[in-house]
């Protein structure tokens, strides 16, 4: 491998880029789960969190504790093995988790339950493919629909939707990226929190044909 003019060879891990590396890097990460969920037995000072959920190397976790039990619970995950540490960490009342900012809303302080909502980097400009590129057809639909399918899934709050739909609109139509001629918000607003997903995609379907009809006259 070569990197500013010098060339290093790796010596230890699994080769980046091959399609077995996720599934074995999984494999190991939950054996050091387990090792870790056995030391829980014999330490009373190492709380298994109530909740943990894991993607391959990011994790998520709830301890019914306090902000020590957590730098505790991660020191000793860091003696399991010497190269594989937990460098990167945060905590608090909100927090970045792959695309979701996980959060306390209002439904905490009366449910108890977190709030969930799409998390989006400052540089994304909502840029898909042109709808007049030589991709697949049903590709490009599907840019689109998986998109709103997201913005209906993966917030639980509707200030949060309506926000990010708002967003999905000016920024795709700034971009002029052709595949919302037929996206226009007044029609967006039809798409809402709660609506069954058959309804959604009948719109849907009613946007594209009314893409095609365009595409013909014109």
């Amino acid at each position: 491998m070569v990197f500013d003019g010098e060339y290093f060879q790796q010596i230890f891990g699994l080769i980046m880029g091959t399609k077995v590396a996720p599934i074995l890097t999984n494999i190991y990460m939950a054996m050091l789960e387990n090792e870790l969920k056995q030391k829980c037995n014999a330490d009373p000072k190492l709380i298994w969190p109530v909740l943990f959920k894991r993607f391959i190397d990011d994790g998520f976790g709830i301890i019914k504790g306090v902000r020590e039990d957590v730098i505790y619970w991660i020191g000793q995950f860091n003696k399991l093995r010497e190269t594989v540490q937990i460098d990167k960490y945060n905590w608090g009342n909100s927090l970045d988790y792959m695309d979701l900012f996980i959060y306390k809303g209002d439904a905490f302080y009366t449910e108890g339950k977190l709030s969930v909502s799409i998390h989006q980097k400052e540089t994304n400009k909502f840029m898909y493919i042109p709808y007049r590129s030589f991709h697949q057809r049903h590709t490009i639909k599907n840019y689109v629909w998986g998109e709103l399918k997201r913005y209906v899934r993966y917030n639980t709050e509707e200030k949060n939707y309506k926000n990010l739909r708002l967003a999905f609109f000016l920024d795709s139509v700034t971009a002029d990226s052709g595949n919302t001629s037929w996206l226009s918000y007044s029609n967006m607003s039809h798409i809402r929190k709660g609506m069954n997903y058959s309804i959604l995609k009948c719109l849907f379907l009613m946007y594209v044909n009314h893409l095609h009809f365009r595409k013909q006259r014109g």
